[in-house]
């Protein structure tokens, strides 16, 4: 019996392909959500009716409408209980074929070694079927990847057969194309479209319900973006019911809070400003800049080449200042936390610099460590740490740091010999491996008609990473053979 996962549209029967009709139509078992099964079943009738005429062979099947939860576990029990009611094994019909005896593997009849792809048998013919329905299409967020892995597991075939997406349905209908549009979903899941828009370019969402576009919209909103133009889809290609909406995030959250009981949604966010270079050492010159040090270029790309960040990664920046290092931080990790303790102009710069590089992943928060990451930072999953500026307490801060996140990575800068020395004593007794980069760097400055080297203060990079316990150990030895091998020089 062949199993089909069929992509039925976004929702309405109308908008299943020719193909997924004439294979429902000759399944004998069809599965399923019943918000699928209801549209295409009443559809599938219909247009039954109409052909009453037609003495067609697939209208003598007798079709039953099975409901699963899910597509992925139920699904699987439910078409392998349907199988064994119908008399058949998974090494028959799309299964395995069974080893010869004697343990040998399986020949082909022209005497090749059998491949991998001839092991299932050919059921195009066969029918009646089963079917597995899906919204939108099989490969664009479904679950009939999932399920056509344990098929597979089970020694079953299965066919996918492509349908509309909302994505495509959505686009016509916004008259846009959609092809540079970033896609995502938030069903079920956790996205961070804060960074996502950092892209400059639109984000489509499938958000599941109008719960998790209110959650996108009112994240949003919080960072700033409420200004920010969206659209939403709800019910698409259901007549009557679908309503496409333009406007901006603050218009739609509104907007959709007072419609709780609208269907399915989806959701384009249009890009904000957005600064077109994202590699480390981002020129001084195009910072937002007042009376505050910041960290120069030379040192913040060697602080990003440290730190090896990826998306996956959430960084606390303590003593943010302008944000010089925030900035560049926000375009490499997926989420940045900027702790600054100037309440004005610090404050200030910090947001007008965000705002600037369009570094919307950036959260800016006035206070002083290590007080504010008691406060306000405490389960916020930070696995990275940079401290430009501890305001004298550096050991009180490493020890927060450590007590709120545990062995997370740790890198400061440092301009004076009693920083280094503070910060390599705390990093040996908590078992951390230092490395330390010393950097001197000099920079061209005209002078009349020629230029001349302008040297500025040396600056200790200092990246601290917990070491595992073998490494803790042979370090310990190490320490403990130094005195002897100096008494013997």
């Amino acid at each position: 019996m062949k199993i089909f996962l069929i992509g039925c549209g976004p929702g309405a029967g109308e908008c299943l392909t020719t193909e997924a009709v004439q294979i429902i139509k000759r399944s004998a078992f069809v599965l399923g959500t019943e918000r699928v099964l209801r549209g295409v079943q009443a559809f599938i009738e219909t247009i039954g009716a109409c052909d009453s005429g037609k003495a067609e062979a697939e209208e003598a099947v007798q079709r039953e409408y099975i409901v699963v939860k899910t597509y992925t576990e139920e699904a699987l029990k439910q078409i392998l209980k349907l199988r064994r009611e119908d008399g058949l094994e998974p090494q028959e019909e799309g299964g395995l074929k069974p080893q010869q005896e004697g343990g040998l593997e399986p020949q082909r009849e022209d005497g090749l070694e059998l491949r991998q792809e001839d092991t299932f048998v050919d059921e195009a013919s066969e029918k009646p079927c089963i079917s597995v329905l899906y919204s939108g299409d099989s490969g664009f967020y479904s679950g009939a990847g999932k399920l056509n892995e344990l098929l597979i597991k089970e020694g079953l075939s299965c066919e996918l057969v492509p349908g509309i997406s909302s994505l495509q349905y959505f686009a016509a209908r916004l008259k846009e194309d959609w092809q540079d549009w970033l896609l995502l979903s938030s069903h079920g899941k956790y996205c961070n479209v804060l960074k996502e828009i950092c892209r400059g370019k639109p984000v489509f969402l499938l958000t599941g319900s109008i719960r998790g576009a209110i959650n996108v919209l009112r994240e949003l909103a919080e960072a700033g973006l409420s200004e920010l133009a969206a659209a939403v889809g709800t019910d698409l290609s259901y007549p009557e019911k679908e309503e496409i909406i333009r406007g901006s995030v603050g218009k739609l959250l509104q907007d959709l809070n007072d419609r709780e009981g609208k269907g399915l949604l989806v959701l384009l966010i249009y890009p904000p400003r957005h600064y077109p270079y994202c590699s480390p050492g981002i020129p001084d010159k195009e910072f937002v800049r007042g009376e505050r040090p910041m960290t120069k270029r030379t040192i913040r790309a060697l602080v990003m080449a440290a730190l090896q960040l990826n998306e996956k990664d959430t960084v606390l920046d303590i003593g943010a200042g302008t944000g010089g290092m925030s900035i560049e931080l926000s375009m490499q990790a997926g989420r940045v936390f900027a702790i600054e303790k100037e309440e004005e102009e610090g404050i200030r710069l910090l947001g007008e610099n965000r705002k600037h590089f369009g570094a919307w992943n950036l959260c800016i928060i006035q206070g002083r460590a290590p007080e504010a990451l008691y406060e306000e930072l405490q389960g916020a999953g930070v696995n990275k740490v940079f401290i430009g500026g501890s305001d004298g307490n550096l050991a009180e801060i490493l020890d927060a740091v450590c007590e709120l996140y545990g062995n997370v990575e740790i890198c400061l800068t440092a301009i004076t010999l009693e920083t280094v020395g503070e910060a390599l004593a705390w990093f040996r007794d908590r078992g951390f491996q230092a490395e330390i980069t010393e950097l001197t760097v000099a920079n061209s400055e005209k002078a009349g008609k020629k230029h001349m080297m302008k040297g500025e203060n040396p600056v200790y990079i200092i990246l601290g990473r917990k070491m595992s316990g073998s490494e803790e150990e042979r370090s310990e030895a190490e320490n403990t053979r130094l005195p002897e091998a100096r008494l013997k020089a």
